[in-house]
């Protein structure tokens, strides 16, 4: 069903009736006009920072990726075929391997497939295919999460096909396709597949899978390009923005006006006149946008990977993760890093503040939130193994009380030590100052 849903009525003769919401359909068949901006160029933690509803985000993208267009990739010429007596069974037309039906001689398209939004069904054919409730002739059958994520069409079927041979051939031959294959091999293995018995386990089934997939590929198309390449070869679709936040800086032996460092992004962000230009625009936002050279610019916003800090929150959350935080979620007001704190001695408190405010992205509330799920879960997990057997629980604390004691005291003898060998080398420089000064 297209999530733009629609009214259930019913007719005069008692029959259901759908009636789906076109005007949120894309055209032909709708008339819903493109959005500003192209959904494929956002991400859920962009539409949760500009309020954004996820539905409408959903329905976009629908519209964008998930409605089929026949052409020559899917089109296929229907070989004419003769009955005994020398009729003509079809006339050899194109048809849509995906069955969305037959070309139409006039208007050059195919119809689509046969709404049915009250039921589901099972289509018969060399495969049986699983049909859900569907009001769109062109819709593609997807997960929700999945299209989300992925941002691409993705194309989902549900197995109902009850001859596992058959099934066998088809996924190995589908994910295998274009790669080279030994002949040996494969005879091999299309032994062990035809004397299997219909009894067998699905842990046997997956095991042959397992070894037909093995004897179908020798190597891949893309480790081979690989490998010729000398590991060089790689692709991603979004352009990143690499910004640290640790500190460090780069020596630069040609700085100007005296400075010995190379200038980061960071100091970009902070200077007087991205203030002027854009005073409240938070670093992630910044780092989205493109700063593509000019004869080599993109145009599109870019992924910003934020180096040196941890990203990745641990409940009870650090006093770092805070910092970091409010540095690439705040408004861009602050001019050193200790303004964040505002009134509150610790980073803490004062994201706990942030926390509450309207400036904070639902995307980072909903991570600690299964941040401190996950914390409570093995809490809890904890004190159910201590009510089991305290007794054991007991003697494991006391051997980590005893190897908490020896470390401790190792450490103190460490620090002794390193006590003792500063004085030395403080002592050493001294009188390594003391000696005269060669003259060449």
């Amino acid at each position: 069903m297209h999530p733009a849903g629609g009214i259930e009525s019913t007719s005069i003769d008692g029959q259901k009736e759908w009636v789906p919401n076109k005007s949120s359909w894309s055209k032909p068949e709708g008339t819903q006009a493109p959005p500003d901006v192209s959904p494929l160029t956002q991400s859920l933690n962009d539409i949760y920072n500009t309020g954004q509803f996820v539905e409408d985000h959903y329905v976009y993208l629908v519209n964008r990726v998930a409605i089929h267009l026949c052409n020559a990739y899917c089109l296929r010429l229907r070989r004419k075929k003769k009955d005994a007596d020398g009729n003509k069974i079809n006339d050899g037309k194109k048809y849509c391997r995906f069955h969305f039906g037959d070309v139409d001689p006039v208007t050059k398209k195919t119809p689509g497939k046969e709404c049915h939004p009250f039921e589901a069904r099972i289509e018969e054919g060399a495969h049986p295919r699983f049909e859900g409730p569907r009001d769109h002739p062109r819709l593609v059958s997807h997960i929700k999460i999945k299209l989300l994520t992925w941002l691409a069409n993705c194309d989902t079927q549900p197995l109902v096909d009850q001859n596992l041979l058959a099934l066998l051939q088809y996924i190995t031959g589908y994910a295998c396709k274009g790669n080279s294959s030994t002949e040996d091999l494969i005879q091999v293995y299309k032994y062990l597949l035809d004397t299997i018995d219909v009894n067998v386990t699905s842990r046997s089934v997956a095991q042959k899978l397992l070894m037909k997939l093995v004897g179908m590929v020798d190597v891949s198309g893309a480790c081979a390009d690989y490998m010729n390449t000398g590991g060089m070869l790689y692709h991603s679709t979004r352009r990143t923005t690499r910004i640290g936040l640790s500190g460090y800086r780069m020596l630069d032996v040609n700085g100007k006006d005296g400075n010995l460092t190379r200038s980061t992004p960071l100091d970009k962000f902070l200077s007087d006149e991205r203030r002027e230009k854009q005073p409240n625009i938070t670093l992630w936002d910044w780092a989205k946008k493109c700063n593509c050279n000019k004869s080599n610019k993109c145009g599109v916003d870019h992924a910003p990977v934020f180096t040196g800090v941890p990203m990745i929150p641990v409940w009870p959350i650090s006093e770092d993760y805070c910092k970091y935080q409010m540095m690439i979620y705040s408004p861009g007001t602050w001019k050193k890093v200790e303004e964040l704190k505002g009134d509150y001695d610790t980073y803490s408190d004062a994201f706990a503040e942030f926390l509450d405010s309207e400036d904070c992205p639902q995307a980072l509330k909903k991570i600690l939130d299964e941040a401190k799920e996950n914390f409570e879960k093995k809490k809890r997990t904890a004190s159910g193994n201590k009510e089991k057997d305290p007794v054991a629980h007991e003697s494991q604390f006391s051997c980590e009380s005893q190897s908490m004691s020896s470390h401790l005291s190792q450490l103190n003898l460490g620090a002794a030590l390193l006590r003792d060998l500063a004085t030395a080398n403080k002592e050493s420089l001294e009188k390594l100052n003391e000696l005269p000064i060669l003259q060449i």
